[in-house]
């Protein structure tokens, strides 16, 4: 049987029975309406390269402060905190896991830093920027957001960042702000970060950023 392969952003539409289990790992499932006739056909999600780009971002020696900020429904935190990192997640849902190097801090992250007393190596925000300050909706959010990333790295940090891509700006009503690569640099500008690596890989941005002197 011939197989056929796709991937693809935007499989809300195709969501598993499972639920959010879609949000914990690449999912790759058949969709045989995709090409009738002509064997199975497969879609994943963009977990396969946001995983990828952090796990390749972040060296293999322990020991790194890392923050995972909207960590809850995500198994990044877990495989760095078994690799030896000190691992901080901060997101207002509950976590399901736990583990001797991660610890969560349960509320929004400009509440959080207040709590957190200590500066991190790396800074995750992994499809996690689109949302803010959509519900409830506030344009000035997600600058504000970002200035809060910037204030919580050590002195050579970086923030590792991933959020769907588009030609235009767009806003998905009560579900997310979809940037182009212009709009998106330009505000993460304004909040003192500017790019040191950046790519589009299955319509998302992926980008390692630093504090801009």
């Amino acid at each position: 049987m011939r197989k056929i392969y796709r991937l693809n952003y935007g499989v809300e539409p195709h969501v598993p029975k499972a639920g959010l289990n879609w949000l914990l790992k690449p999912i790759i499932y058949r969709n045989p309406d995709i090409l009738k006739g002509l064997g199975l056909a497969f879609r994943t999600n963009e977990r396969l390269v946001e995983n990828y780009f952090v796990l390749n971002s972040i060296p293999m020696s322990p020991g790194k402060r890392i923050l995972d900020v909207g960590c809850c429904h995500s198994m990044l935190p877990f495989v760095l905190a078994s690799a030896g990192h000190k691992v901080t997640g901060v997101d207002i849902f509950d976590v399901e896991w736990s583990h001797p190097n991660f610890r969560h801090v349960a509320m929004p992250l400009g509440q959080a830093k207040k709590e957190l007393h200590e500066k991190f190596d790396f800074v995750l925000c992994i499809s996690t920027f689109e949302h803010i300050g959509i519900a409830p909706p506030s344009p000035d959010a997600p600058e504000t957001f970002a200035k809060d990333l910037a204030s919580l790295l050590a002195d050579g940090g970086r923030v590792l960042l991933s959020s769907p891509f588009v030609e235009k700006t767009e806003v998905v009503e009560g579900f997310e702000k979809r940037y182009s690569k212009l709009d998106l640099l330009d505000l993460l500008s304004r909040a003192g970060l500017k790019p040191t690596k950046y790519s589009v890989l299955m319509n998302t941005h992926l980008m390692e950023l630093e504090k801009a002197k």
